[in-house]
């Protein structure tokens, strides 16, 4: 096996993906209201090292709240080389009204084929966000922080436990304190 080195110059974007690609963004609505949640979808489909490299980061709109992407790897078990689709999904909410654009991804690779340097890139994507038809409540929602805390925070009761202190029952039953 003889391994050849990158050409120079590297592109700034370039995340180690080494194949042949396509990259397709898209969102599960064309408009929605003020904190309703949408999904905004990533997809590169192609053959090469799929589930090796990440995409750019991403920067979104200030008015967005962006949660942390789900990401998926499905390989297509038909071809003998490493083919397949690696997708991440981000929950976006909105926060105001207005017409708000979704970044267009540009994503390189190293095209073995072509022994060059390719580039590829989305479409920008603009969502509508009407007003809500419910009061608005600003501030009392959950922020991305206390969600991931919630998950980490809740601990489960053991009901029928015995607890001991220097050898004598506590209490039988455990209940929480409200």
């Amino acid at each position: 096996i003889k391994i050849k080195k990158f050409p120079d110059p590297r592109p700034f974007d370039f995340k180690g993906a080494v194949g042949n690609f396509k990259i397709n963004s898209y969102t599960d609505r064309d408009s929605t209201k003020i904190n309703e949640g949408f999904t905004f979808t990533i997809k590169i489909e192609g053959t090469g090292n799929l589930n090796l490299f990440t995409i750019p980061e991403t920067k979104f709109n200030k008015n967005l709240e962006v949660f942390e992407p789900v990401e998926k790897f499905e390989k297509d078990i038909f071809r003998d080389l490493l083919t397949g689709t690696k997708i991440w999904e981000f929950i976006l909410i909105p926060r105001e009204s207005g017409s708000i654009n979704l970044p267009s991804i540009q994503f390189s690779f190293f095209d073995p084929n072509k022994k060059s340097w390719r580039r590829i890139k989305t479409s920008s994507k603009t969502i509508v966000v009407e007003n809500s038809d419910m009061d608005q409540n600003f501030g009392t929602g959950f922020t991305k922080e206390e969600i991931k805390l919630i998950g980490e925070d809740i601990r489960f009761f053991k009901n029928g436990s015995n607890l001991s202190l220097g050898g004598s029952i506590i209490q039988q039953n455990i209940f929480p304190i409200t």
